[in-house]
């Protein structure tokens, strides 16, 4: 008896801590007409988290936690405008070293390169399985369309949420894949897997970045921003880490 006394005193404060909630949205870098600073500002107001988190450009924020003067974009603005009347913190999840890493791997220049060859052997007839690359350019359309003519709520819809994942499987699963079925793209293979590997490095430690805030046991209502092509997975990872808070995403919460 005295035993079982002694391990409910001693597990009191683990019953009494309250597991943080965090909730997930995908936005995009540039506002567009149906999409603005202002419309991601009024959904940060209204959600009123304890801290916000968000992956961006290291020089995102001054040594004060201030936005940058030189910073800019959609969610720089909205930031911008948050902290011209709240205290909240703002932290940037990003992986370490970020934009080094992706000038180490050419990241936009491999991109872009890497599928003018794939399309220029796709035109000519040479491409080994057309039928995979025609598949990948289906998602570049419905990303697309999600992404200019999308209001903010819109863009966090199940329909848009979907379109963003195919794509980002296409560049980095099934383009993947059709350069490794194809030996005339042995080099363009070489230089895109470095790219998957930035990419799942990239998004594990986001996640692990996220994971060290949300998981001290403190009972705080965090928001995470991120790009909407890394929406997925973040989130999944998110889902599948060990300690206990409350995983939302836009339409689990009420508006």
């Amino acid at each position: 008896m005295v035993k079982y006394v002694l391990f409910l005193i001693c597990c009191i404060p683990c019953f009494l801590a309250k597991a943080g909630e965090i909730t997930v949205i995908g936005s995009i870098h540039s506002p567009t007409a149906s999409y603005t600073s202002s419309d991601l500002a009024d959904y940060i107001s209204m959600l009123d988290p304890d801290v916000i988190l968000t992956e961006g450009n290291e020089s995102m924020f001054n040594s004060e936690g201030r936005v940058s003067d030189e910073a800019s974009g959609l969610e720089i603005e909205a930031y911008r405008q948050i902290q011209q009347s709240s205290q909240i913190p703002i932290i940037n999840v990003s992986m370490e070293r970020r934009n080094q890493e992706m000038r180490k791997v050419k990241y936009n220049q491999t991109l872009g390169q890497v599928f003018q060859v794939v399309q220029g052997k796709y035109k000519s007839g040479e491409l080994a399985n057309s039928a995979l690359f025609e598949e990948i350019l289906v998602t570049f359309s419905a990303r697309s369309r999600c992404m200019q003519n999308s209001t903010f709520e819109e863009l966090q819809s199940e329909k848009c949420v979907d379109a963003f994942k195919e794509n980002s499987d296409a560049i980095f699963k099934d383009m993947h894949n059709l350069l490794k079925g194809d030996p005339d793209l042995s080099a363009e293979l070489e230089r895109w897997e470095p790219l998957v590997t930035f990419h799942k490095k990239r998004h594990r430690e986001i996640a692990a970045n996220v994971t060290s805030h949300i998981c001290k046991g403190t009972n705080k209502k965090y928001l995470l921003i991120v790009g909407v092509l890394h929406f997925s997975e973040v989130r999944e990872l998110l889902s599948n880490t060990d300690c206990e808070f409350k995983l939302s995403s836009y339409s689990d919460v009420p508006s």
